[in-house]
């Protein structure tokens, strides 16, 4: 009978600390400083200006994103002003002045700034750095290591104890960061075990190695078995993330195999996500120490807190407690549902590169060819140039020729010549748009091996080609 008892009372308290999980406020503010550090560093947060300068005939709106078409009617310099005071309230919350005002204010403003630029080109996956600071401002991110608390000490105030205050909102952000991994390695096993166990994962690579223009110090598509044990061991790590983010124990191998994981697609794929594995640096104080125990604290005297200390007034405690489950279930419901969905270029939810499509040794491409009066042809691929980001260059050529509305795709090629050219083609030149698929074996170095006609349009309808585009 005792054993039933010992047995019921510790299976209480496993899924009360599910529950209702305790944390230092030092804790919550690791997770702070880092996100606030990846939102700062981020080149994402500077790109807004750019897109906002882009035509709009060359938008093309991600799944829920609808409202940033029309925000593009501000204009470039009202998105400078946007993104410096992005920055700006970024600064405050990682010093933790005004904490949680200043994250409620980075994730409003990063609605746009970040969301802007996925109207042109590939979505980009910096959803967290929306959805991150939005947890924090629903949450006593600033009772510890912060200007706020430095100031409640001077005023008196004692410093806050640990308390389901702070568990919760990191037991939410061990899901939401469960969420990034386990749903694209859904995806990926619902594409077949072949995904894994056949030259897939060799073609993955090649594409990224000829996006990216250059290859690995080591070639692992010559390790064929390699390669595919590889990727079962991927599907293994991504299916098992959020399972594993439950257990306190297993939380710091947890990280460390994620910080494996992100250095080895960084050398064999080049897909760096530095923004990732900084956040979770900010989680590694709480994986460290562990959950604390609620019985351990009351046995030394310390208090335990349900809410931060700083809503000492009725009206304080009732939104501290009804605003965190609010925004817990918006993060969390946004996330899965666009996770389940598959749904790679929505904003502000997304399921993150899941790489789930299978794919082959030829990748289509943008090639545009100029024919002028006396025969001479020159031909400019886009895919080849060095400048600005190509990994939103890449999206928005095959955005370009994948289109398959033969009008919606007239339209937008006409829109991105205007928009590359500045009136340097010499006049009565003809304009072709081809669709053109790559080889990918590195060998070829992106030879085509087949091409199709999209769109003929004489010179006089369209300017030129930019000087510093003629560069190949």
């Amino acid at each position: 009978m005792s054993r039933a008892v010992t047995a019921a009372t510790t299976l209480r308290t496993r899924i009360s600390g599910l529950l209702r999980p305790n944390a230092r406020p030092s804790d919550l503010a690791a997770l702070r400083i880092a996100t606030f550090v990846v939102v700062l560093g981020s080149p994402d947060a500077r790109q807004a200006v750019h897109a906002a300068a882009q035509p709009i005939a060359l938008a093309q709106a991600p799944a829920g994103g609808g409202l940033l078409t029309p925000l593009h009617a501000l204009g470039p310099d009202v998105f400078l002003v946007l993104q410096w005071a992005l920055l700006a309230a970024a600064a405050c919350a990682l010093v933790g002045l005004w904490s949680r005002r200043s994250a409620g204010l980075v994730a409003l403003l990063g609605l746009a700034v970040f969301g802007l630029p996925n109207l042109f080109g590939t979505v980009r996956h910096v959803h967290h750095l929306v959805w991150f600071p939005a947890l924090l401002a629903a949450s006593p991110c600033g009772d510890a290591w912060s200007v706020d608390a430095w100031m409640r000490r001077r005023h008196g105030h004692p410093a806050p104890p640990p308390g389901p205050a702070y568990g919760a909102p990191l037991q939410v952000a061990w899901l939401l960061a469960g969420c990034i991994y386990a749903f694209p390695g859904l995806h990926k096993l619902l594409s077949g075990v072949n995904w894994a166990w056949s030259d897939n994962l060799i073609h993955q690579m090649r594409w990224k190695w000829l996006q990216v223009g250059a290859l690995p110090r080591w070639r692992a598509d010559t390790w064929p078995t390699l390669v595919r044990i590889g990727g079962l061991g991927v599907l293994a790590f991504e299916l098992g993330w959020l399972a594993l983010a439950l257990i306190p124990g297993a939380r710091m191998p947890l990280l460390g195999a994620t910080l494996v994981f992100h250095q080895v697609t960084a050398q064999l794929m080049f897909i760096r996500f530095p923004s990732l594995w900084v956040l979770w640096l900010g989680l590694l104080p709480h994986a460290w120490r562990g959950p604390v125990a609620l019985g351990l604290v009351r046995r030394t005297g310390e208090r335990v807190s349900d809410t931060p200390i700083k809503a000492t007034h009725q009206g304080a405690t009732r939104q501290t407690r009804w605003l965190l489950p609010a925004m817990a279930a918006t993060l969390l419901g946004g996330a899965s549902v666009a996770g389940v969905l598959g749904v790679t270029n929505g904003w502000p939810f997304a399921c993150y590169p899941a790489f789930a499509r299978r794919v082959g040794a030829e990748m289509p491409a943008l090639r545009v060819t100029l024919r002028d009066r006396s025969g001479h042809t020159r031909h400019l691929r886009p895919w080849r140039w060095r400048h600005g980001d190509r990994q939103r260059r890449w999206g928005q050529q095959w955005r370009l020729v994948l289109e398959r509305d033969p009008s919606k795709r007239a339209a937008a090629l006409r829109a991105w010549w205007r928009h590359v050219d500045h009136g340097a083609t010499p006049p009565q030149t003809e304009v072709r748009f081809y669709r053109v698929w790559l080889s990918t074996v590195p060998e070829d170095q992106g030879r085509e091996r087949r091409a199709e006609l999209l769109l003929t349009v004489p010179a006089a309808a369209l300017p030129g080609v930019a000087p510093a585009m003629r560069r190949e």
